[in-house]
């Protein structure tokens, strides 16, 4: 399979997140949680609350919640070659400015559906359902109530 650039640039990418992966097994899940804050977070600021439930949930499984990325190019190759096969409308959003999975690869996904429509999010990162709470509560108003059947 011939990869885009961009995950060819996440496989070489491996060895450092293998790297940190290690660096957060070390350093715990506060450091994971306020490095995944500051990555992934354009506008939105999680307020204390908010950070200490994730840190509770990633105390002890920073192995576990990390493994993903590990396995982010074997997963990958596995669902895209399945992905025409699906034939339901698919919302596919993306912050433009996500620092984990580019906005290329939001691209190339909706490509991938046969029925996909894809909405950006401009100054937006990871967490757009956050990050641009109010434009991501209308676009999926909007898609719920009928957008989908445009597709």
């Amino acid at each position: 399979m011939n990869y885009p650039a961009t995950l060819n640039s996440f496989r070489s990418c491996l060895k450092v997140i293998d790297t940190f992966r290690l660096v957060f097994k070390i350093a715990g899940a506060a450091t994971f949680v306020h490095t995944g804050n500051s990555l992934c977070y354009v506008n939105y600021v999680p307020n204390e609350e908010e950070t200490s439930d994730y840190i509770s949930g990633c105390s002890g499984r920073i192995g576990a919640v990390t493994q993903w990325f590990k396995n982010y190019p074997k997963g990958l190759a596995d669902l895209d070659a399945t992905l025409s096969e699906i034939d339901k409308p698919v919302l596919v959003f993306w912050g433009k400015e996500d620092q984990l999975l580019l906005v290329d690869n939001a691209h190339r996904l909706a490509q991938r559906l046969k029925r996909s429509r894809l909405h950006i999010f401009e100054n937006c990162g990871h967490y757009s359902y956050q990050d641009k709470h109010e434009e991501f509560r209308d676009v999926v108003t909007k898609w719920v109530n009928g957008g989908y059947r445009s597709v």
